[in-house]
Order: structure tokens, then C-alpha cells, then sequence
């Protein structure tokens, strides 16, 4: 294997373990003393993370991420993050999550382009259609409290199994 080729692999790899390593969990006390869950991320991009510049991440680059992102989020510089700060950080993150879902959602679904979404366009696809078909398990033309409860469900089940995957 050529050394630009071991150079594109050290990359993609590096660059794997820095978005795992620069989500950044918001952990707050329990009433027991103990570490909270959290809930807040925020991605670092490679330059943030590239603190030399060399355009490559070292192991005390990557081990520096939370450094980093507390750096990024401390608005009043005081080396510490307030609530207000993570509180901060975290919408940044869902709003640029909710723009990325927009944008998606604006390119499936506004079919005439003029940055609307009408009812009609909602409505091509028969997705809900389709998804009525799937929730009526007993072909009765109806869906019950029980066949809504059960896709609910399945739903709830399909998106646990997507995030396994991802991990």
C-alpha cells in the first residue's frame, strides 16, 4: 500500500475517532451525588481539533477534545461552563440539526421548488397511504386505539435498532 493511501486511511480513521471522541455529553449531578446522563452535544470540526495545524490529528489532540469544547462553549472565558452556557451549546446544535432536517425535508417534498410546502405536495407519494395500510393489521379500513398503539410501537422499536446501529 502506498504511503498516500496509509495517509488517506490514518485520515478517515482520525477522523472517526474525533466524532466520536468530540461529542461531548452535558453531565449534571443526580439527587444521589452521582453523574448524570446528559443529553447536549456538539460536533468539533477537524480544525478545532488540529491544534498544530499539520492537518492531522495526534492521540493528544484528540485526548484534548473535551478541553476544546468546554474552550468554545465558555462564554464569559471563566474556565468553567454554566448552565446557561451548555444550555447554549446544545441549541446551537439543534438548531443546526433542525436547518440540515429542513433542507432535507424542503428537497423531498416542495415539488414545484417555490420554498413552499402545500397541502397537495404533502399529500403525492401516498406515503400516508401507504403507512394507513401498514397500521390497518386486520384490513377492516380503520385503525384502532390497538393497531395505533402497536405501530406506535414498531416505530418505537425500528428507531431503538437505528441507533444501535449507529453505535
Amino acid at each position: 500500500m502506498s504511503r498516500q493511501s496509509n495517509s488517506y486511511i490514518a485520515a478517515a480513521v482520525a477522523a472517526g475517532i474525533a466524532a466520536a471522541l468530540s461529542i461531548q455529553p452535558a453531565a449534571a449531578d443526580d439527587d444521589r451525588g452521582g453523574r448524570g446522563k446528559g443529553g447536549g452535544v456538539h460536533m468539533l470540526s477537524f480544525a478545532e481539533l488540529d491544534s498544530d495545524g499539520d492537518g492531522f490529528l495526534s492521540s493528544e489532540e484528540l485526548a484534548g477534545s473535551k478541553a476544546v469544547w468546554l474552550r468554545k462553549h465558555d462564554a464569559d472565558g471563566d474556565g468553567a461552563l454554566s448552565r446557561d452556557e451548555v444550555t447554549a451549546a446544545i441549541m446551537q446544535n439543534l438548531t443546526e440539526m433542525a436547518a440540515r432536517m429542513t433542507d432535507r425535508m424542503y428537497e423531498r417534498l416542495d415539488a414545484d421548488s417555490d420554498g413552499m410546502i402545500s397541502e397537495a405536495e404533502l399529500g403525492e407519494g401516498k406515503m400516508s397511504d401507504r403507512m394507513f395500510d401498514r397500521m390497518d393489521d386486520d384490513d377492516d379500513g380503520m385503525i384502532s386505539e390497538a393497531e395505533f398503539e402497536d405501530a406506535k410501537e414498531k416505530m418505537k422499536k425500528r428507531g431503538d435498532r437505528r441507533k444501535r446501529d449507529r453505535k
